[in-house]
């Protein structure tokens, strides 16, 4: 499917969220790429939003949509990975996270300090697996919106389709997963009230 901010790339009616990509074009610098990911979020805001539209921030970092007549801004969120940025769309008040991420031998590497040891004796089969935890965790972390929290203190399912945090235990977060462009996997994580 090519990558256009017209049509969205995985639309959920049922939930009211569409996710929407962009391809980050860079020369491969650093400090050109950030540019390059700043540049594609701000044509897929514009193209879906119009002239106006800019994205700021909360105070935690999260990403907040403004809209130029001061209107109601829908629920957004934004991951990167190292060729496409990926922008969720959904209600406003309805708190989503998105994360998009190409298999990378890192994660093998890193895993004990995002996954539980039940959870690695599950997701750390395979660099897959942990792929798909990583995603989970990442666009969990972002819908939950909580302050403090880590990627360790969130705890998925054996099939990373659901998060629970323990110190929080009225947060529950729903995830699904999608094939992305380039052999990516994102993950949309939506939190339930």
């Amino acid at each position: 499917m090519p990558l256009t901010a017209t049509e969205p790339f995985v639309s959920i009616p049922a939930e009211g969220v569409e996710i929407y990509l962009a391809p980050i074009v860079t020369d491969g610098n650093r400090h050109s790429r950030r540019e390059a990911e700043k540049a594609a979020t701000a044509r897929l805001v514009t193209t879906l939003f119009g002239t106006g539209a800019t994205v700021a921030h909360n105070p935690d970092g999260a990403p907040l949509l403004i809209l130029p007549d001061g209107a109601p801004a829908p629920e957004i969120s934004i991951s990167h990975s190292i060729r496409t940025v990926a922008l969720a769309v959904g209600h406003a008040g309805s708190p989503i996270g998105i994360d998009i991420e190409q298999p990378r031998q890192q994660l093998v590497r890193v895993a004990r300090r995002f996954l539980a040891p039940e959870e690695t004796a599950i997701h750390g089969a395979s660099e897959e697996n942990l792929l798909r935890a990583w995603t989970a965790k990442e666009a969990a972390f972002k819908a939950a919106g909580i302050t403090g929290l880590t990627l360790a203190d969130i705890r998925l399912d054996a099939t990373a389709s659901h998060a629970l945090i323990a110190a929080w235990p009225s947060v529950e977060i729903r995830i699904s997963h999608f094939p992305g462009p380039d052999g990516s996997l994102m993950a949309l994580a939506i939190r339930d009230k």
